[in-house]
């Protein structure tokens, strides 16, 4: 059974232990956030050239999509490594970041094949709704080893911004994008019209994500200073 120790419960050299190795796991996961959503921006800017310097404007919508998805991930994965992630390092979920990171790439590189663009969208969608179904334990453990008010003020604000994305948000996306590829796969006649119209709802509301996940972080900005300084305080005796 997985046995979970209470930071409470460290002698004061454990305790100071830590929280040095919280800082390397920090870092570590700021790291590979930016390395790997890197690689994507990569394959998204060689995908996007071509669109851009030939004035494609019916795939302009594809490669905005995939902006606002680099840029959503990456800032949502730093807000998690600066309040949620703490040692011990939970390796499933650092693995994940490689495989969004590819399935990110494959997409791209799909930016002017609409039914691969929507098969692949679905893929991620799929994949991001399981990396918020994974990153619930990391809510209990914060739960376990923290205490006081601020500590939980923060936790309650980003669990039930996350329970939001899990329960309402990602299984919508996925709906959306899963009828959009089955129409765009079974009807291709009725749905060559109104594929642009998608296309440019996809990026709207990848846009109005980044917005909301821009709001999230100077919603808690200051009470993640607060509190760390309090989960890294010695317990009171």
């Amino acid at each position: 059974m997985r046995r979970h120790l209470r930071r409470s419960a460290l002698p004061p050299e454990g305790l100071r232990q830590a929280h040095e190795l919280d800082s390397i796991v920090a870092n570590t996961e700021l790291t590979l956030i930016s390395v790997v959503q890197g690689v994507a921006l990569y394959f998204l800017a060689d995908n996007a050239r071509p669109v851009i310097a030939g004035l494609k404007w019916e795939l302009m919508p594809h490669v905005v999509s995939a902006f606002f998805i680099v840029i959503a991930i990456w800032s949502r994965s730093l807000i998690h490594a600066f309040t949620t992630i703490r040692w011990p390092l939970n390796l499933g979920h650092t693995w994940l970041y490689f495989l969004v990171a590819v399935v990110e790439a494959a997409l791209f590189s799909q930016t002017a094949d609409s039914l691969g663009w929507w098969r692949l969208s679905l893929v991620l969608a799929a994949l991001v709704s399981a990396m918020f179904f994974i990153e619930r334990r990391l809510y209990v453990d914060r739960r376990a080893d923290s205490s006081g008010a601020v500590g939980k003020q923060l936790l309650d604000l980003l669990e039930a911004e996350h329970m939001f994305n899990l329960r309402v948000l990602g299984p919508a996306m996925a709906l959306a994008y899963g009828s959009i590829f089955a129409a765009h796969l079974w009807w291709p006649a009725l749905t060559q019209g109104w594929m642009f119209a998608f296309d440019v709802a996809q990026a709207v509301g990848l846009a109005g994500y980044v917005f909301h996940v821009q709001r999230l972080y100077r919603s808690v900005k200051d009470l993640i200073v607060e509190a760390r300084t309090e989960w890294q305080s010695p317990p009171a005796s």
